[in-house]
Order: C-alpha cells, then structure tokens, then sequence
C-alpha cells in the first residue's frame, strides 16, 4: 500500500470508534513507519546527491574563474604588446582586433562629499525587532506572528 492508502485506512478506522481496532492501528501504525523510513531513505539519497553536485559545481565554477582570468592576462597582454608598437588596428584572416575607447565609468572619490540625493535608501523591515514588539502587544495591526511546523528527520 501506499502512504497515502495506510493513512486513508488508518482515518477510516479511527471514524469506526469499535473498542478492537487497536491492534489494526497498531499494524497500520507499523506499516506507516515503514514507508516513513523508506522515504526517508529516498531524501537522505538526494541530499547526498545535492552534496556532490555542489561541490561539482564549485569544481566546475573554480575552473570557469581559472579560465576568465586567463582570458583577462591573454587580452592584456595582446593590448599592452599592441601599445608598445603604437598600433590600434590589426586584422588577420580569422580576427580583427582594435584598441578603443570605453564607456566612461564613475570612480567615488570621496563618498563623504556626495549630497544624499546620490545615494539609493532601502528599506527592511527589522523582523526581530517587529517580533519583540508583537510579543509585547505593540503593532498587532500593522504585523503578526505565524507559528509553522516542518517536518525534520533525525
């Protein structure tokens, strides 16, 4: 039977309210535990997985930041090489390569001497402070508390 099936059985049986159901819940009780136990079996196989797969991806990620950062020394090098012989454009059969200006971009100074009209404002709500004011009885209007369960396997 399926989880779903032994919890529908065991509801149907509570619903009979006969005095010698309790050796059936008590199987069924058994039985739900087993299939609890295999599914559970089933997470702690996908979070060894996940486990791997991160550490895959931050494989992978170390080797693509290796490779970036070669492709920066690469392109300054060619850059510096092209400078030094005052040469702006090249074209070769497969490439064309050309030394030219970028955007211009902003460099802070001193963000001290900025006016706050440059500056961007968040605004957060601080949920530990908001949490201690409703246990007080302050902002019941504006916020509330919400108890949640989850599900945790030891």
């Amino acid at each position: 039977m399926k989880l779903y099936e032994l919890t529908e059985a065991y509801n149907n049986l509570l619903d009979l309210e006969l005095e010698d159901v309790g050796p059936h819940l008590e199987i069924l009780e058994d039985e739900i535990g087993i299939k609890l136990e295999n599914l559970a079996k089933v997470i702690k196989t996908f979070e060894g997985e996940n486990l791997a797969y991160k550490a895959e991806e931050e494989r992978i990620s170390a080797k693509r930041k290796r490779n970036e950062n070669k492709i920066k020394s690469l392109k300054i090098y060619m850059q510096q090489n092209m400078e030094a012989l005052e040469i702006k454009k090249i074209k070769t059969d497969l490439f064309s390569f050309g030394i030219q200006k970028n955007r211009a971009s902003v460099r802070i100074l001193d963000e001290s001497k900025l006016p706050e009209d440059y500056f961007q404002v968040t605004r957060n709500p601080m949920k530990a402070d908001i949490e201690k004011a409703l246990k007080e009885g302050l902002l019941t209007d504006a916020a509330e508390l919400v108890q949640t369960e989850s599900l945790r396997i030891r």
